[in-house]
């Protein structure tokens, strides 16, 4: 498929963030003007401006990049907020919730697509940069636990968050170089590993939906890497 047929998944997402920006703001007057009602319709109008972006600027690495982690991340809230709140605590389906997780579930991975085709990645560089959207994702949804209150736990998550922040920043070093560092190759396996464990063991001890987003994302992490490793060791 050639770039100019592309372009046409950006055009898509683009239209699509604006009509879930439109829905966010409008879902205030049917479900109410709540904390968690207000959050989302601040994140509806973010995806309105970025929409707009997309339709007007092409092939921008760093647009293209925040138009994949932004939505991810509102995607994953909103389930939370589905699951947690409208469902678990009023008893009822949000269907405006419903409605902005089909369309983040469609902008994602379009945009994704669409910046490996407009920067001609290969197979090697498009499974780091998966891993390197995952870390930055998984991050940034740490960090945003403090959002639901301050305590240890979410303290000790946002910490992690921050540390897979560096992590991914690192990966995009060491896949734009021409050589492994092993200790930075190990922390990345590693320390995904621990973050693993630890979740696994508070899931136990304090259920939290986002725990089971954490782990599944961990392992991705890993494996993506390992195989990655692997595959380096072979040609050297």
């Amino acid at each position: 498929m050639q770039i100019k047929n592309y372009q046409n998944l950006s055009v898509l997402a683009g239209f699509i963030l604006i009509a879930s920006s439109i829905t966010h703001l409008l879902q205030l007057f049917f479900v109410g003007f709540e904390w968690h009602d207000l959050g989302a319709a601040i994140i509806g109008g973010f995806y309105g401006l970025l929409g707009v972006l997309l339709l007007i600027v092409k092939s921008n690495k760093v647009l293209t990049f925040i138009g994949i982690i932004f939505p991810f991340t509102g995607g994953t809230l909103g389930l939370v907020r589905l699951i947690a709140i409208e469902i678990g605590i009023n008893g009822a389906i949000n269907w405006f919730i419903v409605w902005h997780l089909i369309a983040d579930g469609i902008v994602v991975p379009s945009l994704f697509f669409y910046y490996i085709s407009f920067t001609n990645m290969d197979r090697k560089k498009k499974l780091s940069f998966l891993t390197i959207v995952m870390f930055i994702i998984t991050a940034v949804i740490h960090i945003l636990q403090l959002y639901y209150g301050i305590t240890l736990e979410s303290i000790g998550t946002a910490i992690f968050g921050f540390i897979y922040i560096g992590l991914g920043v690192n990966l995009w070093n060491i896949d734009n170089s021409k050589r492994i560092d092993s200790s930075i190759a190990g922390a990345i396996i590693g320390l995904p590993i621990i973050g693993g464990i630890l979740g696994l063991m508070l899931f136990f001890l304090n259920y939290n939906p986002f725990l089971i987003f954490f782990l599944i994302v961990d392992v991705l992490i890993v494996i993506l890497r390992i195989h990655h490793y692997n595959r380096y060791l072979k040609k050297k």
